[in-house]
């Protein structure tokens, strides 16, 4: 499969999709420039990052641009139930567009968050260890957060739940990244628990 990334324009992305179809293979997406509304549209099979990066209503969002909000606005407006919502999913499950969820990474931004592993902190580099321990106190030097993530994680698991209950097929990964907290195997067995947080059942979550 391709992954198209944040800065794509409608154009490049339906090309893209085009030509992988064509040679029976799929095409996901972490995007931004393209909201999820337009790449469902234009035959996306998978988006990634449950529903962090679908930037359709963030104010000002222009056509095949990335907004300097890159999804937020949009993901608390985006209430379980409510009109956007329900059209978005209804759209990505008549389109067969499936959900990655990568709720690890996210869930590392939320203050206190996740519990310490140290079978986690053992495998790290002493270099490594010692970075993501700096960063998950969040140094009083960076800028202070302009939305709540404990909130942006609670939505999002949210939609999740109303996506699969709609019908839609919801995969999941841990996404390796961010502060460096989410490592291979432990951030998928994070991920696992973090699904059942959102109010899936533990079989559930392994199926997911």
């Amino acid at each position: 499969s391709f992954k198209a990334y944040m800065h794509i324009t409608r154009a490049e992305l339906k090309a893209a999709i085009e030509a992988a179809h064509k040679r029976h293979l799929k095409v996901t997406g972490h995007l931004c420039s393209v909201s999820y509304d337009e790449a469902a549209e234009l035959g996306i099979d998978d988006l990634e990052h449950g529903f962090y990066v679908n930037t359709q209503l963030d104010p000002g969002k222009q056509p095949d641009v990335c907004p300097p909000t890159i999804g937020a606005p949009t993901l608390l407006q985006m209430v379980p139930g409510g009109p956007e919502a329900t059209a978005l999913i209804a759209k990505l499950v008549k389109r067969h567009v499936a959900i990655t969820s990568t709720l690890p990474v996210f869930e590392a931004i939320v203050p206190g968050r996740p519990p310490l592993r140290q079978q986690m902190l053992d495998v790290m580099t002493p270099k490594a260890r010692q970075a993501y321990l700096y960063m998950r106190e969040r140094p009083a030097s960076l800028p202070p957060r302009t939305t709540d993530p404990a909130a942006m994680l609670k939505r999002d698991m949210e939609l999740e739940r109303a996506f699969v209950a709609a019908g839609g097929l919801l995969l999941a990964g841990p996404d390796p990244t961010g502060n460096g907290g989410v490592l291979p195997g432990f951030g998928d067995q994070r991920e696992v628990e973090l699904l059942v947080e959102a109010g899936f059942s533990p079989v559930e979550a392994i199926q997911i």
